[in-house]
């Protein structure tokens, strides 16, 4: 099985409600362009049945779920390291950037970027668009976050 061209990981708690929407307007998305892609539910201990939405999708979704709720930063870090894709995107459930900003967020990578992070600041959420916009030069990625190396190298886009 040949590696994905892009994963998106999508980390949920309580989000039985709004997943199916969001799968099929990622899922839909994703097709129309003609990327291969794998899509990664993270259910961070939800008590609502989001782990049963996620997987009633099909195998389009595959779902890690764990016990009890350890928080969005552990659930985006397990399924950035959980994920085969050559690159990796994360959204959330509401998709307050919305997954059509990914060409954007792919030309910037093209440009010259490890890492782009689009943030809905404004709160303008999935109608209006993302509101602020940082990205992390070549040069810089390998020293971004000392902290936590493993996250900028997987992030990485491998040279030809």
């Amino acid at each position: 099985m040949s590696r994905p061209a892009l994963s998106v990981v999508v980390p949920a708690y309580n989000e039985a409600l709004r997943l199916p929407a969001t799968l099929a307007r990622v899922r839909l998305y994703l097709a129309t362009r003609g990327v291969e892609h794998e899509i990664l539910v993270v259910d961070d201990g939800s008590s609502d049945g989001t782990a049963e939405v996620a997987r009633a999708v099909g195998d389009v979704v595959r779902v890690l779920r764990h016990e009890p709720n350890r928080g969005k930063g552990y659930a985006v870090r397990r399924g950035m390291l959980a994920a085969t894709g050559v690159l990796r995107l994360m959204t959330d459930a509401d998709l307050s950037t919305p997954i059509e900003e990914l060409a954007r967020l792919e030309a910037e990578i093209d440009g010259g970027f490890d890492v782009e992070q689009a943030t809905d600041v404004a709160g303008e959420g999935a109608e209006g668009g993302c509101g602020e916009r940082h990205v992390v030069p070549r040069q810089g990625a390998a020293g971004a976050d000392q902290n936590h190396p493993e996250m900028i190298g997987r992030a990485r886009r491998q040279s030809a």
